[in-house]
């Protein structure tokens, strides 16, 4: 299940750099 890891790493990573991009984001 390493894989759904590293996945779930890509997605956070995605959602950080959108964050930063677009401005403060909520994530619940």
């Amino acid at each position: 299940m390493e894989w759904q890891l590293q996945d779930a790493k890509n997605q956070f990573s995605k959602v950080v750099q959108k964050a930063r991009h677009e401005g403060p984001q909520i994530v619940t």
